[in-house]
């Protein structure tokens, strides 16, 4: 009976290794597809993202040339207009500058994005309660008048 039941534990034992060394193999086997699969997925990241950029760079050159003809536009206007115009055309002219400021700005942080491949650390210490004060000086409802001749009229 001893005989018998040593029998059974060893094929029971090399039935347990047999299936062990088959899951070892089959393990071994999806841990290379997955790697495979990574690295697949990792080239098809890599194309994507230089893709994105060279895409981004394109918009971003295009839209800063219209950008800098208006703020070009608007400064030459500004200086060679001297007292001419009334304090109304003068903050139209200023909203523009500003505008222009802010979209070049904006321009700039989207090409430097496409360069870098990633958003960069920004270049100083932002004050919140200076930010949040010019967000919402910028969103307060305002009246422009316009003379009844027109700007600068």
């Amino acid at each position: 009976m001893l005989v018998i039941t040593l029998m059974a534990l060893c094929a029971v034992t090399t039935a347990a290794l047999a299936f062990t060394m088959r899951l070892r193999a089959r393990s071994e086997e999806e841990r290379v597809r997955l790697e495979d699969l990574l690295a697949s997925k990792a080239e098809e990241l890599a194309r994507a993202s230089e893709e994105l950029g060279e895409f981004a760079s394109a918009v971003s050159h295009d839209l800063a040339e219209p950008v800098i003809v208006m703020r070009r536009y608007a400064e030459i206007l500004k200086e060679s207009s001297g007292d001419v115009l009334d304090a109304d055309s003068q903050r139209f002219l200023d909203a523009i500058l500003r505008g222009g400021e802010k979209m070049q700005a904006q321009i700039d942080g989207l090409l430097s994005v496409a360069r870098v491949g990633g958003a960069t650390e920004p270049d100083g210490v932002v004050q919140a309660d200076e930010a949040a004060e010019h967000v919402l000086e910028s969103l307060k409802p305002r009246r422009i008048r316009v003379p009844a001749g027109g700007v600068g009229g």
